[in-house]
């Protein structure tokens, strides 16, 4: 038999007066459906379903293969009064007659600012109060599942939240507790619910889904794969403008096996007539009839309140008007109540209504019955209300004067003083200007937030009870907090949220109010929460200041009050020392930090050292073991419950395998950092973020270009201004691909301040000026880069290496163009210009090398040497078969698309020294790499080479454009050109005038970035563009 969490198929019942609901929707849990009263003018819940029959069907058919062990989502889709609710509605009336189990949450606008996991907390709570012991008991084995209920009572009280203490350095959180226990924890109960019986679980309005939510959701789709379980979303497409979260959210997903998308059109025109019939039972005439629908454009509750507005005086025109006329025909007292009901929200429940509305018990009954019965309210089976569409309660709010809204929102606020939710309590004290109350709820909801590890719903929280301190005086009192302890979490918030800004703002405010004379220990706190900020926005020199200061105060010598903080002020000092060059004082603070840390068991502190040692030993390869002590940090920092650590050894453990050589390990490692970032909710922290950017740089390299093109997308349609470095990096792809990356470019070129924005921007301008057959444009380019890096990190940054090796891949292909024309002049002129940039890689080169004490500087870094090396003997026109050879064995580490570019300068030269067979070979793999890819730019060179030296790499040999865009007959006028025609001659061979061959050949010149006629040739020789 099924438990009472599942679906029951009792009889219908009838209830008085139509005060019962029948929609089994409307509450976390399926209850027995009832009827209600008819009326002259009926809603849809009464009427059959019209025009969705097919949708219905492929729900019923998903909820059926659920049932077989293949479990699916949809996310169903539809603009506000399509009929989204009402097809849930008559989905659930179906599912009366399963063995299932149905739970429902609603999501709920709570404006700007909101607590975490509401749909999740309305369906757990439901849970608990289950007549089912077993559900209840199964429930209760699950404590990350009653940590989001806050208890047992399903609300933290004030004193829970007020008494934490606050973090020591950024929150971490301690064992057990968390995101990722939360979400493993909420998916294991309702995987042990499918057990049982199948499970259908529906999420309303997803439009109105908070950050954690969609994370919690996409979670759990990501979980799926044997279970009994249907995941079934709805949101309002019409909602969804162009930087709306859940745009990048449905995007993701869209890639994901396993989730179909269900879009719910208008309705037919004959469906609009029959429903309109069905709600108006009396005839209307027939011009009537076709204005309602008419008017309607398919949407059925613009057709029912349509059809309910009609009278005398013809069909309204706008829905905001019919609306209102629906609200204002109400009896004074039902009008009072219903806009009571608005100021609540998705619902609320009776004895909160009747104190609020302020009504006699007899007044009050008559007024609710009659909203009830014109069917703007609906009443629930656990004794609340709610409106029958949103656009109503919107409706009835917008129409509220501002004193109501003041009014009503205060006294909202005393009846759920000790029920409501912290973030619906911030709402009201908020909106009823009780700045005192704002603050403490704001507090509480902050709290709350964290707790749940929803940083960027924390951080909204805590800027927001900043900004009312001034007008608290209390305030200190009301919270237990200083304004700099408060300013000290909201800055740990943002960064956790991966807004640096934010975050080194906030901190240099609790700087700013930091008491002289005050406790040494949160003074300690300040100084490296800053220094640590600074660190993270590559802000190294005034990091350095800041974690020194920490240092002075704290002194040589820890005590056991203050060994957590001291070990973790000696951490980040350690850091920025190391960030600094100061690599022996990093050392020396590092070895005794780490002492300390062991004697005392701070082990997020320690795992934290052991990372920054790991960097140390790179610079003195005789402490070793570099990829194994960032093992071990990662163990450890994993199992001191610190996220923020365990990210920062991640990133640091997937850098130093890469560069040792195993790229899959390293994609291995990023990818399970990237899904440990998401489930604990921190996936812009600080460490987060560079893992995300060298999951793209890697997986780019490896050729995973779909990856690249997922993470970036998501980034740029949500990320925050830390990820601006990751949406630049999908640069590297839309040049391979011959992409237009001019605005992205352009937006990147703002935040070149940034030294690894700067490093992003000088790549790929080189990139196109090398397109562009421009080698001034790209010296410039490098240069530029060169400048805004070294200006923040050290000289002998390694990056510069791959730079100048394109810089010299420029010159190079000028040098060859030359030499073709002879010009023996330019030539020079071309080596000398950029002679001082192989100079200055040569040194950076050796300097990392003795550095570092090895020959190899990392496998990426000595291919892009081996690159550089090949490029110089282009340019001195030695044979550089050899070279080409190291190069593409240099590459041959995983980097598909540099090894495929490398592979055709191989066939070129080759093909130069007459080695015919081993360049065709050489172009054919370099050419199905790039065709795989989708490397357009470089299988068309691949394609020139192949045509001018007669090669098959199993390509038309016979197509003539590699994309210089020349029409037919500017390639007629190239062919003369390149047999050395003026313009008259051109004109008499092709019966055109001297004056339109001149046009054509300014053209060519133009499309092929050539300054002169003979350039141009060159140009056009090189890329193969020249018959014969």
């Amino acid at each position: 038999m099924p438990s009472a969490v599942g679906v029951r198929t009792a009889a219908y019942q009838f209830v008085p007066s139509g005060l019962g609901s029948s929609d089994p929707m409307s509450t976390g849990m399926l209850s027995q459906p009832r009827a209600t009263m008819s009326l002259v003018v009926r809603t849809s819940s009464q009427i059959p379903l019209l025009g969705r029959a097919e949708e219905l069907e492929r729900l019923c058919s998903a909820v059926g293969s659920a049932r077989e062990g293949d479990p699916s989502t949809v996310l169903l889709a539809g603009d506000a009064g399509v009929g989204k609710t009402r097809l849930l509605r008559e989905l659930g009336h179906w599912a009366a007659g399963e063995d299932l189990t149905l739970l429902v949450g609603h999501c709920v606008d709570l404006g700007e600012l909101g607590l975490p996991y509401l749909p999740f907390t309305e369906i757990l709570a439901g849970l608990t109060r289950d007549p089912d012991p077993g559900v209840t008991e199964m429930v209760a084995a699950h404590p990350g599942v009653v940590s989001l209920l806050g208890g047992e009572s399903g609300q933290p009280g004030p004193s829970d939240r007020f008494d934490a203490e606050p973090p020591d350095r950024t929150a971490p959180a301690p064992a057990g507790s968390g995101q990722r226990q939360l979400f493993e924890a909420i998916a294991a109960l309702l995987f042990e619910l499918a057990g049982l019986r199948p499970v259908l679980l529906v999420i309303e309005d997803l439009h109105w889904a908070d950050q954690s939510t969609r994370d919690l959701l996409r979670f759990l789709i990501s979980r799926l794969s044997d279970q009994r379980l249907m995941i079934l979303a709805s949101y309002r497409s019409d909602d969804l403008h162009r930087r709306h979260p859940l745009r990048p959210w449905l995007a993701e997903l869209a890639r994901v096996e396993g989730v179909d998308r269900l879009v719910l059109a208008p309705l037919a025109d004959p469906d609009v007539a029959a429903l309109v019939r069905a709600v108006r039972p009396d005839r209307l005439s027939d011009s009537v009839l076709r204005r309602i629908v008419e008017r309607a454009e398919g949407n059925a509750f613009y057709a029912e309140e349509l059809s309910a507005a009609v009278g005398a005086g013809g069909v309204p025109d706008g829905l905001s008007d019919i609306l209102l006329a629906r609200l204002e025909a109400l009896p004074p007292d039902a009008q009072h109540v219903v806009r009571v009901a608005a100021i609540a929200g998705r619902s609320v429940a009776h004895e909160v209504l009747a104190a609020v509305a302020g009504l006699p018990p007899a007044a009050l009954d008559a007024a609710i019955r009659e909203a009830v019965n014109r069917y703007i309210l609906v009443a629930e089976d656990d004794g609340k209300y709610q409106f029958r569409h949103a656009l109503l309660r919107e409706s009835a709010y917008g129409d509220l004067l501002p004193g109501e809204r003041v009014r009503l929102h205060a006294a909202f606020a005393v009846q759920l003083a000790d029920t409501g939710s912290s973030a619906e309590l911030a709402l009201h004290y908020r909106e009823s200007n009780d700045l005192a109350g704002a603050l403490g709820a704001s507090w509480l909801a902050a709290r709350d937030a964290a707790r749940l590890r929803g940083p960027v719903e924390a951080l909204q929280h805590l800027e927001r009870l900043l900004s009312l301190w001034p007008s608290v005086p209390d305030a200190e009192q009301r919270i237990g907090r200083s304004y700099v302890a408060a300013a000290l979490e909201a800055s740990d918030a943002a960064s956790d949220a991966g807004e640096r800004t934010r975050s080194i703002k906030l901190a240099r405010l609790a700087l700013e109010r930091l008491e002289a004379d005050g406790d040494p220990e949160l003074a300690v706190r300040v100084h490296y929460t800053l220094g640590q900020s600074l660190l993270n926005a590559d802000q190294d020199a005034e990091a350095y200041v800041h974690t020194s200061a920490a240092m002075d105060v704290l002194g040589p010598a820890p005590t056991a009050q203050t060994a957590r903080t001291w070990a973790w002020a000696a951490a980040i000092h350690m850091r920025s020392s190391f960030f600094n060059g100061k690599y022996e004082e990093s050392k020396s603070i590092g070895e005794a930090a780490l002492a300390v840390a062991e004697e005392y068991s701070v082990d997020d502190a320690r795992a934290d050292l052991l990372i920054t040692m790991a960097r140390v030993y790179e610079k003195h390869p005789e402490g070793g073991g570099t990829v194994d002590q960032l093992a071990r940090a990662l163990q450890l920092a994993r199992s001191s419950g610190d996220i923020s650590t365990e990210m920062r050894a991640t990133y640091n453990l997937a850098v130093a395998t890469f560069n040792s050589g195993d790229l899959a390990e390293a994609l291995r490692v990023l990818k399970a950092g990237n899904r440990r970032a998401m489930e604990t909710g921190l996936p812009y922290g600080a460490y987060a973020t560079e893992t995300l950017f060298y999951t793209v740089h890697a997986c780019f390299i490896a050729g995973d270009w779909e990856t690249v093109r997922s993470i970036v997308d998501a980034c740029r349609a949500q990320g925050p201004e830390s990820t601006r470095h990751v949406v630049a990096a999908g640069m590297y792809l839309g040049v391979a691909q011959g992409a237009d990356v001019s605005a992205d470019l352009a937006e990147a070129r703002r935040w070149s301040e940034l030294p690894i924005l700067a490093i992003v921007v000088g790549i790929v301008s080189t990139e196109l000026a090398i397109a562009a057959a421009s080698p001034t444009d790209a010296r410039n380019a490098v240069t530029d880069a060169i400048e805004r890096v070294t200006a923040v990190w050290d000289a002998t940054f390694m990056a510069q290496i791959r730079m100048i090796a394109l810089l010299a891949a420029a010159y190079a292909d000028q040098v060859e163009r030359l030499r073709l024309a002879r010009d023996d002049a330019g030539i020079a002129a071309a080596r000398a210009e950029v002679q001082p940039f192989l100079d200055d890689a040569a040194v950076v080169i050796g300097s990392c090398r003795a550095e570092r004490g090895s020959q190899s500087l990392g496998v990426e870094a000595d291919a892009w040497v081996l690159r550089l090396a090949a490029e110089t003997s282009r340019l001195d026109g030695r044979g550089p078969v050899s070279a080409w050879r190291a190069a593409v064995q240099g590459f041959g580490y995983g980097d598909r698309y540099e090894q495929a570019r490398s592979r055709l300068r191989l066939a070129e030269a080759l093909v130069a020294a007459d080695e015919r067979p081993e360049a065709q070979d050489e172009a054919r793999s370099a050419y199905g790499v790039a065709r795989e890819l989708g490397a357009a730019p470089l299988a068309a060179a691949l394609e020139s080479l192949a045509r001018r030296a007669r090669l098959d790499i199993g390509a038309p040999t016979s197509a003539r454009s590699d994309g210089a865009g020349l029409t037919p007959r500017e390639q007629e006028v190239l062919d003369l050109l390149a047999r050395g025609r003026t313009n008259r001659q051109i004109g008499r061979e092709l019966f055109i005038s001297e004056k339109t061959a001149s046009v054509h050949v300014s053209n060519i010149l133009g499309k092929l970035h050539a300054s002169g006629r003979t350039e141009a040739v060159t140009i056009a020789h090189h890329r193969g563009l020249i018959s014969g």
